[in-house]
């Protein structure tokens, strides 16, 4: 008489696949995690808009290092080859400037440049941020940072320009109110109150809905 089978014995060995698959996805995935972490964490790699500063340049390098042995990424390649420009340039535009003519799609650094301009040479500061948005037109992280320095360059801007600023401006404001709010508060940005209040006036119902989703409904 044949042996029936076993039920007990086919969800072992279920169990045993599905364990190795899990064995494997975590060791394909730990190495990723290790690297993002170490990124993120790296001194000269900052969440609020500022770019690696002299002081942070060594030890940012030693984060990357041990980030791409875990994994190499585009990421952490691209700061490595900026704090190594940054370090071997006589300043910080110069490094910044031979960085970008190399990897110019990169918003946080012309927007890095075009504040290094902003006094001395407002014409070229202003191309560094036309470039900063051209790279990324949304870019949450540092689209404060940008219209703050488009406010401060507003009166330099052609009308193209201003076109620009007036949909950073719009983007920003249904993105990150809060942020705006607060660079509008500065004393420096009090005269664009009334610039403020037309773009605010000029929001769309779509752009309306997309400050409901975002703030509110999520």
């Amino acid at each position: 008489m044949a042996k029936a089978p076993d039920p007990s014995r086919g969800e072992r060995r279920a169990l045993l696949v599905l364990a190795g698959l899990a064995g494997g996805l975590a060791l394909v995935a730990i190495p990723r995690m290790v690297a993002g972490l170490l990124l993120a964490f790296a001194p000269g790699v900052h969440s609020d808009g500022l770019y690696p500063q002299p002081q942070e340049w060594a030890a940012t390098e030693d984060f990357l290092v041990v980030a791409e042995a875990w994994q190499a990424s585009t990421e952490s390649g691209r700061y490595r080859a900026l704090v190594r420009h940054l370090a071997q340039a006589p300043d910080e535009q110069d490094g910044l400037e031979k960085f970008l003519a190399r990897v110019p799609l990169m918003p946080e650094q012309w927007l890095w440049l075009g504040q290094k301009l902003a006094q001395a040479d407002p014409a070229r500061a202003i191309a560094a941020w036309r470039m900063s948005v051209y790279s990324a037109r949304v870019y949450p992280s540092i689209m404060e940072f940008r219209l703050d320095l488009g406010l401060a360059l507003k009166p330099e801007m052609n009308a193209e320009d201003l076109s620009l600023l007036d949909d950073q401006f719009r983007l920003s404001y249904v993105l990150r109110p809060g942020q705006v709010q607060l660079i509008l508060a500065q004393s420096r940005n009090h005269v664009h109150r009334e610039y403020f209040a037309r773009v605010v006036q000029s929001l769309s119902d779509a752009d309306m809905d997309a400050i409901m989703r975002i703030h509110v409904l999520h």
